[in-house]
C-alpha cells in the first residue's frame, strides 16, 4: 500500500519457507550431533563398564591365588585330588584349596575352602564347596559366572626357584623357559608337602576389549 513504510511490510512467503528450510537443517545437524555424543556416551559406558568386569574377576582370581594352601582333598568319589592344579584339564583351568574364608557367624567349619575355575563356551565360572573333604559325588558347588566372551584364555606356573635362580615375574621379563603351562601337585611330589608354583600367569583375551594379562605371587 503506497505510503507503508518498509520496516512495517511483511515477510514474503519465499523468505519463510527459506527461514523455515534454514531451522530445520540447523535442527536436523543439531540432531545428528547429539545423538553421535550419545551414542559415543553409551559405547564409553559399556566400555568402562566391561573394563570393570574384567578387573574384578582378576582380582578374585588373585585374592583366591593369595590365600592358596597345600592342601589335598578326597572327593566324593573317594578319590585324592591335588592341593594345586591347573592348565587344560576339560573345562577346569585351575582348582585349589584357599585359607582365609572368613566365618564372622563363627560356625561350625573350617576356614578353608576348595575353589575351581571353569571355562566354558567362553564364560569363566567360579566354583566353591565349604567342605574340603567331600562325602559324596553329589555334593554341589557354589557356582558364580565371573565374566564372559572370553575368546582365549592362557596360564603360566613358575616352579619354586632352583639354585638361587630368581626370575624376574614381578617385572615380567623372566624368560618363557622358565614357566609351565601346567601344574599339579600330586605329580610333583605325590609323597611330600604338595609343592606349590611361585607364581601364576594369567592371560586372556576379551571379546570387544583385547588382551589382559596379570602375574600374581603365591605365598
Amino acid at each position: 500500500m503506497p505510503g507503508t513504510s518498509q520496516a512495517a511490510r511483511g515477510f514474503t512467503l519465499v523468505e519463510l519457507l527459506v527461514a523455515l528450510g534454514v531451522s530445520a537443517l540447523v535442527a536436523t545437524l543439531a540432531y545428528a550431533g547429539l545423538a553421535t555424543a550419545i551414542g559415543a556416551s553409551q559405547g564409553l559406558e559399556t566400555e568402562i563398564r566391561r573394563l570393570s568386569e574384567v578387573q574384578q574377576a582378576l582380582n578374585i582370581i588373585e585374592e583366591d591365588l593369595q590365600q592358596v594352601r597345600p592342601r589335598a582333598i578326597t572327593n566324593g568319589f573317594g578319590t585324592d585330588e591335588p592341593a594345586f592344579t591347573g592348565g587344560a584339564y576339560q573345562d577346569t583351568v585351575l582348582e585349589f584349596t584357599r585359607g582365609g574364608v572368613a566365618n564372622p557367624l563363627g560356625l561350625a567349619r573350617s576356614e578353608l575352602q576348595r575353589v575351581r575355575y571353569l571355562l566354558n563356551g567362553g564364560a569363566l565360572w567360579r566354583q566353591s564347596w565349604p567342605v574340603l573333604d567331600r562325602a559324596d559325588e553329589n555334593s554341589a558347588p557354589d557356582s558364580v559366572l565371573l565374566l564372559d566372551n572370553i575368546e582365549q584364555f592362557r596360564l603360566g606356573f613358575l616352579p619354586p626357584a632352583q639354585r638361587g635362580l630368581q626370575p624376574d615375574y614381578f617385572g615380567l621379563t623372566a624368560s618363557a623357559a622358565f614357566w609351565e603351562n601346567a601344574w599339579d601337585s600330586q605329580r610333583v611330589a605325590p609323597d611330600a608337602v604338595s609343592p606349590l608354583p611361585v607364581a601364576v600367569d594369567l592371560t586372556m583375551t576379551v571379546r570387544e576389549f583385547g588382551e589382559v594379562r596379570r602375574v600374581v605371587e603365591l605365598p
